[in-house]
């Protein structure tokens, strides 16, 4: 399974950073695989709740914006509870994610973020449209999850051996682009169809969203962002 990276959008509650951080020590996950956006001040409360996994409280990495967070990782993964606004394409089920990782073939060691909005308002459309999936967790009643549930129910599903490998070696010998490189590569297709005046298709997305929409599908390789570049 490629390794999975948390990653939490603007976290506003110590106490659910805190135990975020112990699942990642629950769950074997390194420290520096714990990504904080912008997060509240860490203090007492979140040291409490990251009992016997304090060093994560140093550990985890933090980071200005999302875009710097996901620059290195092959995959990202949005969760969130709206869903319904994002096409068909890039939507997937938590109880698929395993199988659709799978499918993919990354290379085993290839970082895989899992995207979690602020508790308040939850992952903005602009910060899952940095993400090629949008997954979302059902549940039989009330739809929206406490951010440290969320995280547990994520990193449950992906507990290694869960995904069935289909993994030929292939993947690991061509190198995949970095969401870094990838978004990138869409700032310039931006610039170039801003510049040719290409025009909406009458369906309300701007012209960049038909490729990310394209792009969901398979991750791209280093080669790809070089042929569209």
């Amino acid at each position: 399974m490629p390794r999975p990276v948390v990653v939490l959008d603007n976290p506003r509650n110590e106490e659910n950073v805190g135990a975020v951080l112990r699942l990642a020590a629950n769950f074997a996950i390194a420290p520096a695989d714990v990504r904080l956006v912008d997060p509240c001040p860490l203090g007492g409360r979140a040291r409490a709740a990251a009992c016997h996994a304090e060093p994560y409280l140093d550990g985890a990495p933090r980071y200005g914006t999302l875009p710097e967070a996901l620059a290195d990782c092959a995959w990202a993964v949005a969760f969130t509870a709206a869903a319904r606004d994002f096409p068909t394409e890039r939507k997937v089920a938590l109880q698929d994610l395993p199988s659709r990782l799978g499918a993919l073939a990354l290379p085993p060691d290839a970082p895989t973020a899992l995207v979690f909005g602020t508790e308040r308002v939850g992952l903005p459309h602009d910060a899952a449209d940095l993400c090629p999936w949008v997954a979302t967790i059902p549940l039989p009643g009330y739809p929206v999850l406490n951010l440290s549930h969320a995280v547990a129910l994520a990193l449950c599903a992906l507990t290694p051996g869960a995904v069935a490998g289909t993994d030929t070696g292939e993947a690991e010998r061509i190198p995949l682009a970095t969401r870094g490189e990838v978004e990138r590569m869409y700032a310039r297709l931006g610039e170039v169809l801003a510049t040719v005046g290409f025009a909406n298709p009458g369906n309300g997305l701007v012209p960049v969203d038909l490729f990310r929409r394209l792009h969901a599908r398979n991750p791209l390789t280093r080669a790809d962002v070089g042929t569209w570049m």
